[in-house]
């Protein structure tokens, strides 16, 4: 029997290791080499500030403000680190000494400043979200000047999706033109005042639907390229809260199209908003630059270390394991190559560094993963306290949407019920009259069940099919202990899918959410191999654990001056 043989090379240090769904590995790479070192992408850093992190449950104290000082401990980071990100609300509600040493901060360590701004006007009535803020730019510009910043880059903050394809309460969508000649106008005000500025957006490509976001991206490229008077400056994507087989491949056919339309592309560096720990953040958001960074493909023009998210808690000190700045110092070390190949019974592997020189002594660890979860009715609970400004709760179920990734889902839902401690009583959702009073949207199959004889109803989606599921809005009181419980039934073959809690302020912006997911992943046994002087390692699959798993996924955690390795091969189902 001829061998198979996997490779794929690594990039980034891990140092926990995460049982279930919070691993995401990389694909299978053919073939066997040297690593060829990419030409070194421009570096940000956009860390959360003070005044977003005041505003997220559950969060600590920033250390936003301790990068600024003379003798900061992040030194390394900083001699990476071209250009630093700040968001729209921290130049907005910042103080002037805090934007001064931000300011003054970043120039004497030669660091360019970029602001992540909306781009587009807010209709009038509308609801505030991403894309808008335009209608205040000549305020912001203007307290940017006083101040004597040189805004070196600006980000529109995701135009194309949230000017065409979403839209608030009371707001109409524009079209794909008006939203791409409306960016444009608030560039030239950035451009007037700030000669040097480079003009880019966001986008979170993941959120559109199969082969909407190529012919829509490339039109409203286009516009905006006449009326601004030349090209978008960069288009930076998103992949937050989906596996590597969903973004990947939409990751290889984006930088394609912007490669062709001479748009350079950058990735944002992440973790997901739902880890549990800092160390889960850290670890999904280096797989993330490992992934792409894989099967020949150089690195992108811009390489983004960022989090919105209430993870890491922590930016600093440069020497934790646990922080951005260490984050980012990772993605410099020397890379390194995990090969497999499989007979029979037996995988064998081998550990190599960027020349291809073997690895001796390197810790490879090896996870059965024997397939998702398969349960009967079950009762489930979501607890989180009530944001201190919240005042509306919305408990909803995403398939396939925001989020919650393409894939099969077969499920019956029973009774639900929102309820806080202190309160009265709750409401309960018993599904007697089966979807009336809840908002749905998608192509998902639902009908009525009464299996044990309790009233649901049974949700069957095929991969690719979607279904979004929205309770009526609920008061709430903040500062209460809130509690979704939730019976349901999830079949074998389902693969996605999370009920969630979604708290609302008085204007009915998301000022918090809760997820679950409905499935995870069962991790049948971990074992750890050390590989000999010639790099080389083997595994026998012997025992069911092994012998019946769906994958197997296996990692080298680097160490001080090496990256990872990655490798995954698939099992028997």
């Amino acid at each position: 029997m001829k061998a198979t043989t996997f490779a794929i090379p690594g990039y980034c240090l891990f140092r926990r290791f995460v049982l279930g769904g919070y691993v995401l590995f990389c694909l299978v790479l053919m073939g066997d080499g040297v690593l060829a070192r990419a030409a070194e992408p421009e570096v940000w850093l956009a860390p959360v500030d003070g005044i977003k992190r005041a505003g997220q449950e559950g969060a600590g104290p920033s250390d936003f403000m301790d990068l600024f000082p003379a003798g900061a401990p992040w030194k390394t980071a900083a001699s990476h680190v071209q250009v630093f990100e700040i968001y729209p609300q921290f130049l907005a509600k910042a103080s002037d000494d805090m934007l001064r040493t931000v300011i003054e901060g970043l120039k004497s360590r030669h660091i360019a400043l970029a602001v992540s701004y909306g781009l587009l006007h807010r209709p009038k009535g509308a609801a505030m979200h991403e894309g808008y803020g335009a209608e205040i730019a000549t305020r912001d510009i203007a307290h940017l000047q006083r101040l004597g910043a040189e805004v070196r880059y600006v980000v529109a903050d995701e135009p194309l999706l949230f000017g065409h394809f979403y839209w608030g309460e009371g707001a109409t969508p524009l079209s794909i033109a008006d939203a791409a000649k409306d960016m444009a106008s608030t560039a030239r005000q950035f451009r007037e005042a700030f000669p040097n500025v480079r003009i880019g957006m966001d986008d979170p490509v993941m959120l559109y639907r199969p082969g909407e976001w190529e012919p829509a991206m490339r039109e409203f490229l286009e516009v905006y390229r006449k009326e601004f008077g030349e090209p978008m400056g960069f288009v930076r994507l998103e992949c937050a809260s989906f596996p590597v087989r969903e973004w990947l491949p939409r990751y290889i056919a984006a930088e394609k199209f912007l490669r062709s339309v001479g748009v350079p592309f950058g990735e944002l560096i992440t973790g997901d908003a739902s880890d549990a720990s800092d160390a889960i953040w850290v670890q999904k958001a280096e797989e993330r630059y490992v992934t792409w960074e894989s099967e020949g493909r150089s690195a992108p023009g811009q390489v983004v270390f960022q989090s919105w998210m209430p993870r890491p808690t922590r930016i600093l000190p440069e020497n934790d394991p646990d922080t951005l700045t260490h984050l980012l110092n990772g993605y410099f070390r020397d890379r390194t190559r995990l090969t497999l190949t499989r007979d029979a019974g037996v995988l064998r592997g081998r550990l190599v560094d960027a020349s291809g020189a073997p690895v001796a002594g390197g810790h490879v660890e090896v996870t059965a993963i024997a397939g998702f979860e398969e349960q009967s009715m079950v009762h489930r609970v979501i607890r989180c306290p009530v944001p201190a400004d919240a005042r509306f709760v919305e408990i909803g179920l995403r398939i396939g949407v925001e989020g919650s990734p393409v894939g099969k889902a077969h499920l019956t839902m029973g009774a639900t019920k929102y309820e806080e401690k202190e309160g009265d009583g709750g409401r309960v959702f018993d599904f007697a009259e089966g979807l009336k009073g809840w908002g749905r949207k998608g192509t998902a199959e639902v009908s009525p069940s009464h299996d044990a004889g309790m009233a649901g109803v049974k949700i069957d989606a095929e991969a690719g099919r979607t279904l979004l599921l929205n309770s009526k809005l609920l008061p709430v009181t903040g500062g209460r202990e809130a509690m979704f419980t939730f019976d349901v039934q999830v079949q074998a073959d389902t693969e996605t899918g999370y009920l969630a809690m979604f708290f609302f302020d008085s204007s009915k912006k998301v000022v918090h959410r809760m997820q679950e997911p409905l499935v995870t992943e069962i991790s049948s046994g971990v074992r750890e191999l050390v590989t000999d002087a010639n790099g080389n390692f083997e595994l026998g699959l012997t025992g069911s654990e092994l012998r019946g798993a769906r994958e197997y996924r296996f990692r080298y955690g680097g160490d001080l001056g090496r990256r990872c390795a990655l490798a995954t091969v698939p099992g028997a189902k």
